[in-house]
């Protein structure tokens, strides 16, 4: 027995093999599974008989546990207008990371601890977690889970210092760019008068 090993349906019952070197397929054979908190290096000694109408036959392997997958820790995310800045701690067994928006994958074999995701709603809370990708193929559990609300969407801000000079019979306008502006209107008493 191992404090680590559990041997799933022990006594499994197994195809009678077809004559003249046939293969027969098996469906319900023994599994031997390795406990998540098993430590790297950690052998395990396994015996497995089988026995038919009196004969029977044995033999003995040994499992050898690697590294375990673990998770990234302290995940932290930060609202930048309608971008997500995440941050983490490594894991010590990742080679990349999976990124979590909800239950929604948005990144996956990401090699930095940091990911930004951009193009969000404004004004919307976001939550993710990050996985580790391990060079066993597994993935590991997800990480603390991290909240955060993006930024309001920037406001529609006018051109400042407007000036007027007078040239003959033109009038040329002329202003400080607005920080959000993607384009200007020209009104004249009131009136629209151009797209600038």
């Amino acid at each position: 027995s191992d404090q680590y090993l559990t041997i799933v349906n022990g006594t499994a019952s197994f195809p009678q093999m077809a004559a003249n070197g046939g293969v027969a397929t098996v469906s319900n054979a023994f599994t031997v599974r390795s406990a998540a908190n098993t430590p790297e290096g950690h052998t395990f000694l396994v015996n497995a008989t089988a026995s038919n109408n009196g004969s029977t036959w044995s033999s003995t392997f040994t499992l050898t546990a690697g590294a375990p997958c673990v998770a990234p820790t302290n995940l932290t995310a930060v609202a930048d207008g309608n971008s997500v800045i995440l941050n983490w701690t490594a894991s010590p067994t990742a080679t990349s990371y999976k990124v979590f928006r909800g239950a929604t994958m948005v990144a996956n074999n990401v090699t930095e601890t940091t990911y930004t995701n951009v193009n969000l709603s404004y004004n919307h809370l976001y939550c993710y977690t990050v996985k580790s990708n391990c060079a066993n193929g597994d993935t590991s559990d997800a990480s603390n889970e991290a909240c955060v609300t993006t930024g309001p969407e920037p406001q529609c801000e006018a051109p400042t210092n407007l000036t007027a000079t007078v040239n003959d019979l033109s009038i040329a306008l002329s202003w400080n760019a607005s920080p959000t502006a993607t384009s200007y209107k020209v009104y004249r008493n009131g009136s629209f008068l151009a797209h600038a």
